[in-house]
C-alpha cells in the first residue's frame, strides 16, 4: 500500500537527485568556461627538442578522431586537454595532433613562421598555435606610476594604497613588470612604508598562488603583512591586490633605475 509518507519520501529523493544532477551540470558549465586566442602558424622542423615538445593527444589515432565536419571541435578538444595539463600555449599539427609543453610559451616560434596552415590547424611540419586566456589575464587594472618603482625615492606626497580597489593588477611601464620581490629600503617607491613580495613568482603551471606581501617599517622588512594572489600569464604577471591596512603603505614595482 502506498502511504502519504512513502510519497513524501519519493518526492524528497527526486529533489535530491535533481539537485545532484544540477550540480553536475554546473560543473560541466564551469569546465567549459575558458577561452583561447589565435597566435599564428609556425614551423616545426622536427629537431629535438621540438618547438612544442609534448604530444598531449593525437586525434588522428583511435579511439579519438578528427571532426572533419567542424574542425573547431577538434581545436576545442585539444584546448581542454591542454588546460587540464596546466599549459597555456598549444598547437594543432597535421590536422589532429595536439602539441604543447610546460615552456611552450617560450619555444613555440623558435623554428620561425610557416604558411602550411589552414582552417585554424597546421599541416605537416607546422603548428597553428593558440594561447589559453584566463579571465584575470584579460581583465585587469594597470599600475604604472614611475614613482612606484623600488628605486624611486620618497616624495613629499607619500602616496599610499589604502584606497586601492580589490582587483587584479598588472605592473607596467617604469613601475616595472611585477611587484618587487626583495626587501626595499625605507622611503622608497615614493612613499614611507614600501611593500614587496615575500616569495617566488609562480610558473605558468602553478596557476593562481597565494603569496605574502610584506611592508618595511622600523628596520623590519616584514613589519606589516597582507596576502595577495598571483598568476603567471605566460609573458607577464597579474596580482590580486586589496587596499593596504593603513596609509603610507604602498605596493612597490620592480622597475629599473632611470
Amino acid at each position: 500500500m502506498i502511504t502519504p509518507r512513502f510519497l513524501l519520501l519519493q518526492v524528497f529523493l527526486s529533489c535530491l537527485t535533481a539537485a545532484k544532477d544540477n550540480e553536475k551540470i554546473d560543473l560541466l558549465q564551469d569546465d567549459e568556461d575558458f577561452h583561447y586566442e589565435q597566435i599564428g602558424c609556425f614551423a616545426d622542423k622536427l629537431n629535438v627538442p621540438r618547438p612544442l615538445p609534448l604530444l598531449v593527444k593525437n586525434y588522428r589515432s583511435r579511439p579519438y578522431q578528427i571532426d572533419w565536419n567542424n574542425i573547431n571541435n577538434t581545436i576545442r578538444a585539444c584546448a581542454k586537454e591542454v588546460k587540464k595539463a596546466g599549459y597555456v600555449y598549444f598547437g594543432l599539427q597535421f590536422y589532429g595532433e595536439c602539441w604543447s609543453g610546460p615552456l611552450a610559451h617560450l619555444t613555440y616560434d623558435e623554428d620561425g613562421e610557416s604558411t602550411r596552415c589552414e582552417n585554424g590547424v597546421g599541416k605537416r611540419r607546422a603548428n597553428f598555435v593558440y594561447r589559453l586566456v584566463s579571465k584575470e589575464c584579460k581583465e585587469y587594472r594597470v599600475l604604472q606610476a614611475p614613482d612606484r618603482s623600488i628605486h624611486h625615492s620618497y616624495t613629499p606626497s607619500a602616496p599610499c594604497d589604502i584606497g586601492l580597489k580589490p582587483s587584479w593588477y598588472r605592473f607596467q611601464g617604469r613601475a616595472g613588470t611585477a611587484i618587487a620581490n626583495s626587501c626595499p629600503s625605507r622611503f622608497k617607491c615614493g612613499t614611507i612604508v614600501p611593500g614587496w613580495l615575500n616569495g617566488p613568482l609562480p610558473s605558468v603551471q602553478d596557476g593562481i598562488v597565494s603569496r605574502q606581501i610584506c611592508f618595511h617599517q622600523d628596520r623590519n622588512c616584514c613589519f606589516t603583512k597582507t596576502q595577495a594572489r598571483v598568476r603567471n600569464c605566460a609573458g607577464f604577471y597579474v596580482f590580486y591586490l586589496t587596499s593596504t591596512p593603513y596609509c603610507q603603505l604602498r605596493y612597490c614595482g620592480n622597475g629599473k633605475i632611470g
